[in-house]
């Protein structure tokens, strides 16, 4: 058997509004409003990867009280675009640090509604290497098996 993420729910005042948010900061694509089709409250399908993977998103209705997500999604991303989205949501977040998490480096931000938002890139050697050559700090975070 092999089971691999489908998508995740995101509740928010307005569906559209966010899709927006993300396809014009994230580059992600509608894949479908099951809503026009037909069921009540349905959720708009985005999806940064052609449908491999997507976001659900919801209007707050009588179904789904609570604006957000309580699970953080993570997206991959190649190293130079990594490094572009760090530096479009650090101009907006003071406090925004990219974590070196050994295997990855990664950075949390927030959509509009406040959900939280991870961004990963897998490609570790060659982002830090990027990162160092342009001065980006970034703070190390050691599992436990490789501390004294």
């Amino acid at each position: 058997m092999q089971v691999s993420l489908q998508h995740i729910h995101i509740v928010t005042e307005n569906k559209f509004q966010l899709a927006k948010w993300y396809c014009d900061n994230l580059g992600f694509e509608v894949l479908g409003d099951i809503e026009a089709m037909g069921e009540s409250e349905g959720p708009i399908f985005i999806s940064g990867d052609g449908g491999k993977t997507a976001l659900s998103l919801f209007n707050k209705k009588a179904r789904h009280k609570v604006i957000g997500t309580n699970c953080i999604p993570a997206f991959e991303l190649e190293p130079e675009d990594f490094i572009r989205l760090y530096t479009i949501f650090k101009d907006n977040e003071n406090n925004l640090e990219i974590f070196d998490h050994y295997l990855f480096l990664s950075f949390y931000a927030e959509d509009p509604d406040g959900s939280k938002l991870e961004f990963t890139s897998l490609k570790h050697e060659e982002l830090r290497s990027l990162l160092n050559q342009r001065n980006f700090t970034y703070k190390k975070i050691n599992p436990a098996s490789l501390k004294d």
